[in-house]
């Protein structure tokens, strides 16, 4: 089981927008404005979903809420914060 993150901790994320530009079967690659990283494949994402990811360390994480990537509301743009 993943490790669960407390609110307190949450709040220490850089959260903000990233594109999907390529999906293989166990990775994504997600551009943040112009940055590109690379991570595991979570949920079910097709390429050019904007999804909601966190920065921490130059590492990218992909936050879930029951099991589900977290989709802004707004067609926000790659790199945009999300407070």
């Amino acid at each position: 089981m993943k490790p669960e993150v407390t609110f307190d901790d949450w709040m220490k994320f850089r959260l903000i927008v990233g594109e999907i530009i390529e999906i293989s079967k166990k990775n994504v690659k997600i551009d943040i404005g112009g940055e590109i990283f690379k991570a595991n494949k979570r949920g079910d994402l097709e390429k050019g979903d904007r999804i909601v990811v966190g920065i921490e360390n130059n590492k990218l994480i992909i936050p879930l809420i029951e099991g589900s990537v977290i989709i802004p509301e707004k067609d926000i743009e790659p790199r945009c914060r999300i407070s």
